[in-house]
């Protein structure tokens, strides 16, 4: 049961992701069932120092002397991590939650919201989205990277939306990243014969090789849902093009002409920004 609640969570959950975030994910989890990947062998090692060559570390919440507040939003974005998903560059949305309460407590004057994040779990988004956009202090979010899907999301709600020239925004959309198996069943001579109580037809969704025109469309409503909750908050925040619903990404030009950002430019520029807000 080791894997279980991971397992579970990449193959049969709804994600904000982009493809290249999520074959990581499952590529990582295949490998570490396998025993393809060597765990920390004491618990005295110490989890961040171990992954730090492999990955790159998220830093804690930082307030400069000017009151800029900086939360770094990197890697997969997920509820409930533990410490070795933490350890290996990810952040958690309650991560997330805190760093904004303290930001605010320790007198902040303004967010500055580094994002590296393909994006994550549908589970927990959307609260850490409206958390983001209801923040009454001047913010602004920044890629240098990737800000795809969960983390469009989340940046979607600040002030103002900057990313360099090849930074990879949008991908505004959800998936459900199901594989159908009956064919590779067939010829091990597996037949998926579920028993559930009258009438419980749902029960059986996604647990068996395929899935029936009924689970399909039970499971296409809530992904619909997931996605219309996604498209609203866009479309709340941002003044964007048709073209973002189609879930692509984009970057340069092209971002900031759909709408996904508000200016090209680094880590300084976007900086800037959010310090003349602040000064105002």
């Amino acid at each position: 049961m080791r894997f279980q609640r991971i397992y579970e969570a990449v193959h049969h959950q709804p994600w904000f992701i982009s493809a290249s975030g999520y074959d990581s994910v499952r590529d990582l989890v295949e490998r570490a069932m396998k025993g393809g990947i060597k765990m920390p062998e004491s618990r005295n090692e110490g989890l961040d120092d171990y992954f730090s060559n492999f990955v790159r570390k998220r830093p804690a919440l930082e307030i400069d002397p000017a009151g800029i507040a900086i939360i770094s939003i990197f890697g997969v974005v997920a509820p409930h991590m533990s410490n070795i998903e933490k350890a290996c560059g990810n952040t958690g949305y309650e991560e997330i939650h805190a760093e904004i309460e303290t930001a605010i407590q320790k007198g902040a004057k303004g967010i500055l919201f580094n994002i590296d994040s393909p994006g994550g779990a549908v589970l927990g988004c959307d609260e850490a989205a409206q958390a983001i956009a209801s923040v009454t202090l001047p913010t602004v979010a920044f890629t240098d990277t990737m800000a795809c899907s969960a983390a469009y999301y989340m940046a979607a709600g600040c002030d103002t939306v900057v990313a360099t020239q090849t930074a990879y925004v949008g991908n505004i959309g959800t998936i459900c990243p199901w594989v159908d198996k009956s064919k590779m069943w067939e010829v091990v001579g597996l037949a998926f014969d579920p028993i559930t109580n009258e009438g419980a037809d749902l029960k059986s969704t996604m647990h068996g090789p395929s899935i029936t025109d009924n689970q399909r469309q039970f499971l296409q409503e809530q992904l619909n849902r997931s996605g219309q909750m996604f498209h609203d908050h866009v479309s709340m925040y941002r003044n964007v093009k048709d073209e973002v619903w189609r879930a692509g990404w984009y970057s340069g030009e092209s971002a900031r002409a759909l709408g996904l950002i508000d200016q090209i430019g680094n880590i300084r520029s976007a900086y800037s920004i959010l310090l003349s807000q602040v000064l105002k």
